[in-house]
Formats: C-alpha cells, sequence, structure tokens
C-alpha cells in the first residue's frame, strides 16, 4: 500500500499536479467528488447539507472510513479532504502541500475561467476561507503549518513536470513507493 497525499490551494495547480502523479505512478486519483459519490451510493449521505457538528463528525467517520478502504484496496493520490491528518502516522504516506502566492493563482483562475481579475482574486480569496473552515470543522487543524508535509512545492516556481519529478523523487528518497 502506498499513500500520496495532496493539499493544494485553490488555483494553485494541485489538482493537476495530483493528477499528473496518479498517472505517472499508475494509482488511483481519489478525489472528494469520488468520495463523495461513495457516501451518496452506499450510505445516502449528501455531503456539505449541513453545518451542524453533529454533520461534520459524521462526514469525518465516512470520509475516513472510505479513504482507508481505498488505501487497503490500492495504491491511491488522494487530492485534499485533509488526506495529510488521516496518514499523519501511516509509513506508507507521503505528504505533499502545494502553495503559490495569491495573485499568482488569481492570475491562473483569471485565465483558466476567464474571470476579471478583481473577481478571480474574490474567488480565490473565498476558496482559501473555505478550505480553511473545511479543515477546522472536520480535523479541528489547519493546514498551514509545513510540519505536517514532506514536501511543499511552490507552482509559481515550477511548471508541472518539475512539480512532479520532485514529488516523485521525494517519495523514492523516503522510500514512500515501495509498490
Amino acid at each position: 500500500m502506498a499513500i500520496l497525499t495532496v493539499s493544494r490551494q485553490f488555483g494553485g495547480r494541485g489538482d493537476d499536479i495530483a493528477a499528473e502523479l496518479a498517472r505517472r505512478l499508475g494509482f488511483r486519483l481519489v478525489t472528494r467528488e469520488g468520495i463523495e459519490q461513495i457516501m451518496r451510493e452506499r450510505y445516502g449521505v449528501e455531503p456539505g447539507s449541513g453545518d451542524a457538528p453533529a454533520e461534520y463528525n459524521l462526514y469525518a467517520d465516512l470520509l475516513a472510513g472510505i479513504v482507508a478502504e481505498l488505501a487497503t484496496a490500492e495504491n491511491i493520490v488522494l487530492v485534499g479532504r485533509g488526506g495529510q491528518f488521516l496518514f499523519r502516522e501511516a509509513a506508507c504516506a507521503l505528504h505533499l502541500r502545494v502553495v503559490a502566492p495569491r495573485s499568482w493563482r488569481a492570475a491562473t483562475v483569471s485565465a483558466e475561467l476567464g474571470l476579471a481579475p478583481p473577481a478571480a482574486a474574490a474567488l480565490v480569496a473565498r476558496r482559501d476561507a473555505a478550505q480553511a473552515r473545511y479543515l477546522r470543522a472536520v480535523f479541528r487543524r489547519s493546514a498551514q503549518s509545513s510540519d505536517l508535509y514532506h514536501l511543499v512545492l511552490n507552482t509559481a516556481a515550477l511548471d508541472l513536470d518539475h512539480a512532479a519529478d520532485l514529488a516523485l523523487d521525494a517519495g523514492e528518497t523516503l522510500n514512500q513507493f515501495r509498490i
């Protein structure tokens, strides 16, 4: 079993890096949409339907169970969802954080979504705040602490291929991809 978790900032291309790593490694890419589809199909739970603490606890329990089951069955790249917390003690996990300056992310979002720069900057700020709320509600933690990660990649300084290369090198150096 090998697990690669990718925590990322919105607009920083972390989803692209995760997909590239899954492709190169032949791992299953596990995303929010896939996890929430399993929650709906297996448990009849509609994720994100409320903000009550009991609903966050249910979500956290289902999330942990589903992701652990997936990771036991096959090697995975887990995008977001607090994977750095779920697999914090797992010796077979490599934790990545993908970051970039907010202005760079806003420019990327503007270009990719065709938004005016002020609208893109506002969207990045809203998504950053939503991510912070999610992690505080579900894990009672913040993603900002660099000691949660084996490697932090700044995509304003690295293209997709070099970022993926560095992640693979880190995994090999730490002997995380024993498959």
